[in-house]
C-alpha cells in the first residue's frame, strides 16, 4: 500500500522519497530519485531539531505569531505522519542535536521579513521539544550503520570522528552521505576541493558551511594551506595549519 508525504515538510519529504517503496505517491514525477543500497542500514534516527526547523521554515507570518505551542502541534503532526509510512513504521527513533551543547549556529533563518521571529520561535519551540519528546542518546554510542536525518554540521563532525558507520540522509536531495562524503558540508570554492577534507569542527569554525556557519577565512587562504590535506588528515594537523596561518577560531 502506498502513502504520501502531505503532512511532512517538503525538504524532509524529498529526502524520504529515497527510502520509500516504489509504490509511494511521488512528490514530483520529474525528479529523479537517488538510488542507494540500503540493505546494510540497521536503523533510522530523525533529528528533532532539524524537523522543527523544517516545520518553522514553512510557516507563514500569521502562523509564526501563533507561537511555540502551534509550532509544536505541527511537529507532532509530522511525527505522526512518519508512523504512517509503511517503510518506516517501527524502524526509527529520535535524537535532538539542539541539546548537549551542539547548537552553535547564531541564526537558522536569515532571509525574509519573518526571519528574526522564526529564529526566536525555533528557540522557544525547542524548549517544548526538550521537555516533551523522548529521544535516544545524542552520542549514538554502540550503534552501527545508522541512517540519520540531520542538518547539523557540528554534530556530524563530532559523530563522524567517533564512528565511521553513521550515514546522513540529506534534506531535499535525498542523497546519503557517508563519512567520506561529509566534506560536502563545507563552503564550496574553486580554491580547494572540499570533498578531500575530513569534516572536523576546527575547520567548520574557520571555513563555514556556506549556509549557517559564517567563514572567518577567505577561500584563497584555505586553499593555500590545504594543498596536502586529504580525508585521512588528522584534525590536529588541520588545527596546526590554521594556527600557523593565524586562521584558527576557538
Amino acid at each position: 500500500m502506498g502513502t504520501s508525504f502531505t503532512d511532512i515538510p517538503i525538504g524532509m519529504a524529498l529526502a524520504l522519497e529515497t527510502i520509500a517503496s516504489p509504490n509511494t505517491e511521488r512528490i514530483s514525477n520529474e525528479r529523479p530519485i537517488p538510488e542507494h543500497d540500503l540493505s546494510f542500514i540497521q536503523g533510522i534516527k530523525f533529528d528533532l531539531f532539524s524537523i522543527t526547523r523544517d516545520v518553522i521554515r514553512e510557516m507563514d507570518a500569521t502562523e509564526v505569531l501563533k507561537g511555540a505551542s502551534h509550532a509544536f502541534l505541527k511537529l507532532e503532526t509530522v511525527i505522526d505522519a512518519l508512523e504512517d509510512i509503511p517503510d518506516l513504521a517501527g524502524t526509527y527513533r529520535f535524537i535532538n542535536t539542539y541539546q548537549a551543547g551542539y547548537y552553535k549556529h547564531p541564526v537558522e533563518f536569515k532571509d525574509g521579513s519573518s526571519a528574526k521571529a522564526k529564529n526566536e520561535l525555533l528557540k522557544t519551540t525547542m524548549k517544548l521539544v526538550n521537555a516533551k519528546v523522548e529521544v535516544d542518546d545524542i552520542s549514538l554510542a554502540n550503534v552501527d550503520d545508522i541512517l540519520v536525518y540531520s542538518h547539523h554540521p557540528y554534530w556530524m563532525a563530532t559523530i563522524s570522528k567517533l564512528y565511521g558507520s553513521i550515514h546522513i540522509l540529506e534534506s531535499h536531495t535525498g542523497k546519503i552521505l557517508h563519512k567520506q562524503d561529509l566534506g560536502k558540508k563545507y563552503k564550496k570554492s574553486t580554491y580547494y576541493d572540499r570533498e578531500k577534507f575530513p569534516l572536523v569542527n576546527a575547520l567548520l569554525r574557520t571555513l563555514g558551511d556556506g549556509e549557517l556557519i559564517e567563514s572567518f577565512a577567505t577561500p584563497k587562504e584555505i586553499g593555500e594551506i590545504s594543498t596536502k590535506w586529504d580525508l585521512k588528515t588528522p584534525e590536529t594537523t588541520i588545527i596546526g595549519a590554521l594556527m600557523k596561518a593565524n586562521l584558527y577560531v576557538k
